[in-house]
Order: C-alpha cells, then sequence, then structure tokens
C-alpha cells in the first residue's frame, strides 16, 4: 500500500515538475528540495555525466530546468549543474519543437561575457540524449530576492533596507548590465532572484535564457530589438514596450526601466501591496509608500521607469547619477567585439561582430529635443502614508 500511495502521490513528469494535482510544487527551501529523488529527471529524458561530475544533491526545480550540486571528478570542486530539456517535450505535453537555438544563444552570451566580473561563470556544456548540463560556479550566497525577504524586513515582513544598502547591492549589478549592453548582449529577463550572491558576497547576474544580440553602438544608441510574437519574462520587472507583442524597442532604455523596478523594489518591498505579487504589471502611478526615502532616490526611481523610454535616462547616465556615485565618476565601457568561440553558423541572426540592425524608429510628428546631459529630473511625488 505505501509503494501504491508513494506512486500516485510522487511521480513526476519528464519536464521536472509534478503533475499530479493533489502534490504541492517542491518547495524553493533547500531542506525541502533534499528530501526529492531527483533520479526520474535523468531516466526519462536522458543520463547526468556520470563520467566527469558526482551528483550531491538537488538545489532548486523549476518548470523546464532542474539545478543539481556536484563535484568535478577532474578538478574536485563543487559546481553547480542546470539541467534542461532539448526540445518541448511531447510526452509532458509540449509540441515537440526544438529548443537547442535558444540553448545555444544563451551559451554563445555567457562566453561572450567571461570577462565580466558579475555575471556567473560558465565552466563546460554537457549535451547527452535529450539533455544538457551546464556547469556553472557555485553561487552559495542566494539570490538578492531571497536576501531581502529573510535578513533585511521588519516584523510585519516590510523591506528595511537602508539606502546605503541598497545603492551598495545595486550599483555592482548595474554595472555588469551595463558592460553586457556595451557588447551588444541584451539579458532580457532581469529580476532580483537573477541576481545570486557568490561565497564573497559579491551579486551576480544568472538566467541568460532570454538574452539576445543586438548592435552595440554605444556613441549613437544602440540598435533595437525585437519583443517577439510572446514577450517572455517577469511583468513587474518587464518595460512596458518589450512586454509589448512585436514591438521594437532599445535594450538599453528596458534595462534601464528593470533596473528601476528592481531599486523599487529593494526599498519598498512589503510597502508597496503590488510588491506582494512581482508576476503582475506595476500599477501607474505608483506612489511611494516608505517615509524614510531621499528625494534623490525618489526622483531617480521615477525617472528610470518613466512610460516613455525616451524620458528615462541612459544606464550610464544612471550609473553617473550623483546618488549612486556622489563624485560622478564613472568610466562608460567601450563597445567591444566579442569573440564567440562556437558560433551559430545556422542562424539568420549573426553575432554582435557580424550583425548589423538599423536603428528603424518611428519619426515623432515634432523634433525630439537634444539629449540630456545629466538625468531627467522631476518634482517628486508625494509620499502616501499608510497606516500599518
Amino acid at each position: 500500500m505505501a509503494c501504491i500511495c508513494r506512486h500516485l502521490y510522487s511521480r513526476p513528469s519528464p519536464r521536472f515538475r509534478h503533475w499530479c494535482s493533489r502534490v504541492p510544487p517542491p518547495s524553493d527551501r533547500p531542506e525541502a528540495v533534499e528530501q526529492l529523488d531527483m533520479t526520474w529527471g535523468f531516466n526519462h529524458v536522458g543520463h547526468f555525466p556520470d563520467d566527469h561530475l558526482e551528483r550531491l544533491r538537488a538545489v532548486s526545480v523549476g518548470d523546464i530546468a532542474v539545478v543539481n550540486l556536484a563535484r568535478n571528478k577532474a578538478t574536485g570542486e563543487v559546481v553547480a549543474v542546470r539541467t534542461r530539456a532539448n526540445r518541448d517535450l511531447v510526452e509532458a505535453g509540449g509540441d515537440g519543437s526544438d529548443w537547442m537555438p535558444r540553448l545555444q544563444r544563451e551559451i554563445r552570451a555567457l562566453e561572450a561575457a567571461k570577462d565580466i566580473d558579475g555575471v556567473v561563470d560558465l565552466k563546460r556544456v554537457y549535451h547527452m540524449g535529450q539533455v544538457s548540463h551546464m556547469e556553472f560556479e557555485l553561487l552559495p550566497g542566494g539570490n538578492m530576492l531571497e536576501r531581502l525577504a529573510t535578513r533585511h524586513v521588519d516584523t510585519l515582513g516590510r523591506s528595511a533596507l537602508t539606502e546605503e544598502q541598497a545603492r551598495a547591492w545595486l550599483r555592482p549589478v548595474i554595472d555588469a548590465y551595463a558592460k553586457l549592453l556595451a557588447k551588444g548582449i541584451w539579458h532580457g529577463d532581469e529580476h532580483l532572484n537573477n541576481v545570486v550572491f557568490d561565497a564573497d558576497d559579491n551579486p551576480k547576474l544568472i538566467d541568460f535564457e532570454l538574452a539576445q544580440f543586438f548592435a552595440a553602438r554605444v556613441c549613437q544608441g544602440g540598435g533595437l530589438l525585437n519583443a517577439g510574437p510572446q514577450p517572455r519574462g517577469v511583468l513587474y520587472y518587464k518595460s512596458p514596450e518589450a512586454a509589448t507583442p512585436c514591438a521594437l524597442f532599445d535594450p538599453d532604455k528596458s534595462t534601464v526601466f528593470s533596473l528601476g523596478q528592481m531599486l523599487r523594489v529593494l526599498l519598498e518591498f512589503g510597502h508597496d501591496p503590488a510588491t506582494r505579487d512581482l508576476h503582475q504589471p506595476p500599477p501607474k502611478p505608483s506612489p511611494f509608500y516608505r517615509t524614510d526615502l531621499s528625494a534623490d532616490v525618489r526622483d531617480l526611481i521615477e525617472s528610470m521607469t518613466a512610460a516613455d523610454p525616451r524620458m528615462r535616462p541612459s544606464i550610464a547616465q544612471v550609473l553617473t547619477h550623483h546618488w549612486f556615485a556622489p563624485s560622478g565618476q564613472w568610466t562608460l565601457p567601450s563597445a567591444q567585439t566579442p569573440s564567440h568561440p562556437h558560433p551559430d553558423t545556422t542562424s539568420t541572426r549573426a553575432a554582435p561582430s557580424q550583425q548589423h540592425v538599423p536603428a528603424a524608429r518611428r519619426t515623432p510628428s515634432t523634433p525630439l529635443p537634444p539629449p540630456p546631459t545629466h538625468v531627467p529630473m522631476r518634482a517628486s511625488t508625494a509620499v502616501i502614508k499608510t497606516a500599518v
């Protein structure tokens, strides 16, 4: 009887999640994930590269991927291994479409960003059967939202993070995004869960599954990207233009919007009701609920999250803003031509060194003013006080 119950209540699917409606999805807590038997993930769709890696335990489980803790047998180093299917599995209700182009694009983006300190280091990739295993450096510090919600909240679960702490956390993150954009790489999934701390408490960017390449022309504003028919990502952080199907958008200004929302969550988490459900688009307008925030940070967030991308500062202007850099000194990364060890020869979309995206912007009815030399500042919105 026990075996029958275990089969009924624990039977998972090849897409790395439980299909039985009576079983809740696995918790993200490590102590809960460790209790799961993860062998089904490899028995159904492939095998773990046991010749190279010794699998230790499961770390997290997602819809299309699972992350395991493993030890590299050659070096003895403990690493994180992300396993994902190479196609949309029919047996899991998918259409059988090939996911390898997405995986190859993610690998190319990570290889091009190897010289950026704020990006997770991809060490090796193992393609086996219907799955691929990506070996990353281990980041044991947890993601930024998790750290905020567990260490820096008051008794009511509201953010108690100071502006100094938020600045120290987010400035290296913005610097990493700026260097990615200078290389012609748009991350595409900017949110606090995709910023993870390493053993030395340095934040690093992960999850480049939605990354896209564009023509990196920093001095001319960069090229445009297409949002595609079905934009993906966390809605609260997604810029309006990047969340609009088939819309053209500036990756620099879209990233600035996402970073502004990240800064807002760090300071307003729990205070603003919208931060309780980040899978919904932010309300318009979005007032500030904390009464101890300075006018500078409120104006900076408002300018970064302006609905019109032309009213937002560039990412370079954000980094030179006096709230982030009191001295105003920051070196703009020069446009670089990354070399890809594994160029995509089958795709019609060329690598950043070969690609040219025409700046096909719509011509406004009235001439646009010259670009500002500083971050556009607007009057501070009234702070709404809420009764606790």
